[in-house]
């Protein structure tokens, strides 16, 4: 079994934590985060207009390999 902290080491809220075996994977407490990179208060309203490629490359959304496959995120 192996496993990855994606985020959420350094913060409360907002972790994300992928598990993994030679047959199975599973992702758990997919949670947002409270706050911003800068420390303000994340505003989930903010980023609605954002693609899902936009929230991996801004550190949104955690970039799991594979995790999304093209499906709306």
């Amino acid at each position: 079994m192996k496993f990855k902290i994606h985020r959420g080491t350094q913060e409360i809220d907002g972790s994300c934590v992928e598990i993994w075996t030679d047959t199975t994977r599973i992702v758990v407490d997919f949670g947002m985060p409270l706050v911003n990179p800068d420390r303000t208060k994340f505003n989930s309203r903010e980023i609605k207009h954002k693609s899902g490629q936009d929230l991996i490359s801004e550190g949104i959304l955690p970039d799991i390999q594979s995790f999304y496959n093209g499906r709306q995120i």
